[in-house]
């Protein structure tokens, strides 16, 4: 009685194991790639608003009924900046959370970023209260500690959970499911409820160069 697989069917075996790995490496590394695309290419069109002076400034107006007052966790720090979280609804039944902090800087004449994080699945609040954000959470979960290295020391960051499903992202009816054109479509979204304007117009200027 052989101890093992024929040895063709080892080799098939191992194969199948290769192919599948390479496969998840292919699908992670293509949703890392769409995350990083989408990013620049709304940063990019963000900076040709500023440029071409499309409108003056971003259209903040509509964020001040999610103003943070207080934050848990942050009464130590001297927080000098605004400071917001609410959802965007992006269609009749999803509606992606954001957390957006103003540039500690110039917040009418420095950039606005959009961050995704990568996955799909994994919340923008990792970026912001773990890697970029002002604030970063302490060993004890419970207090958060200036970050000296924030990225809104230069310019506005707005987080977005995407898709819905991801952190507190949700979908009324219940679904979930995702695909690439959804999620550029959210993000596209996302972008004009905060300009309150077109900005398909931007996009057909701006140039990607890449090797």
């Amino acid at each position: 009685m052989p101890l093992g697989p024929e040895p063709m069917a080892g080799l098939q075996l191992g194969c199948e194991h290769c192919f599948n790995s390479a496969r998840m490496l292919l699908l992670m590394a293509r949703w890392r790639l769409l995350g990083a695309v989408v990013a620049i290419l709304l940063f990019g069109a963000m900076e040709q608003v500023w440029a071409t002076g499309a409108t003056t400034a971003p259209v903040f107006d509509f964020l001040q009924d999610d103003e943070i007052s207080a934050l848990p966790g942050a009464e130590q720090l001297e927080i000098n900046f605004r400071h917001y979280s609410g959802f965007f609804k992006v269609s009749e039944t999803h509606f992606l959370h954001y957390w957006f902090v103003e540039s500690q800087g110039d917040p009418q004449a420095d950039p606005v970023i959009f961050w995704f994080n990568g996955g799909p699945g994994c919340s923008s609040l990792d970026g912001l209260l773990n890697e970029m954000g002002p604030y970063l959470v302490n060993a004890d979960g419970k207090t958060l500690r200036a970050n000296e290295y924030a990225w809104n020391k230069m310019a506005s960051v707005i987080y977005i959970e995407s898709p819905a499903g991801v952190g507190y992202s949700y979908a009324t009816d219940g679904n979930i499911t995702t695909n690439d054109d959804q999620v550029w479509c959210s993000g596209y979204m996302a972008a004009k409820m905060l300009y309150g304007c077109e900005i398909r117009a931007i996009f057909e200027d701006l140039k990607i160069f890449g090797c």
